[in-house]
């Protein structure tokens, strides 16, 4: 575990993605690459050298993994970077997606978005009794261990 003042520290999260890191694509013209270790993945989106964005996944159940980071620098706030990146985790990587328990105005409406897109299907992960169920916005944002969960239809 390592220990930061601020996860919004790109200049020291920019240290993640060491030599095991590599290319997986662009979104936006920007680079993404991934670094794996035992039990996460962390992306990070890349202008040239500078990081712009970074997700880092948890894996859990062997076939889940769940954000617990994610960040993209205030100017490219909006502009749908977030969406892309969640769509290249479940479309390409057709990993399953789970939310983690808290959620910003950002991120309710990254699901949102997510909702309206036909190959994506989100539905709602009871963490206390390991069930899939259908999508019900105000129990996922009432109860903590109720959480989003995206994939590939």
């Amino acid at each position: 575990m390592w220990l930061i003042d601020d996860f919004r520290d790109f200049d020291y999260c920019k240290r993640l993605f060491g030599e095991n890191t590599v290319t997986v694509g662009e979104i936006q013209g920007f680079t993404l690459k991934r670094c794996d270790d035992k039990c996460s993945s962390y992306y990070g989106l890349f202008d040239g050298n500078t990081l712009v964005a970074y997700n880092w996944l948890m894996v859990f159940k062997k076939t889940m993994v769940r954000g617990h980071e994610f960040h993209v620098k205030d100017e490219l706030m909006g502009q749908g970077i977030g969406r892309e990146i969640y769509l290249y985790h479940i479309l390409e990587e057709k990993k399953i997606l789970v939310s983690d328990r808290t959620h910003t105005k950002f991120t309710g409406k990254l699901w949102a978005k997510l909702e309206t897109i036909p190959e994506v299907e989100i539905m709602m992960y009871n963490a206390s009794t390991d069930e899939t169920l259908p999508l019900d916005r105000t129990q996922v944002y009432n109860n903590s261990h109720m959480h989003f969960l995206a994939r590939a239809r």
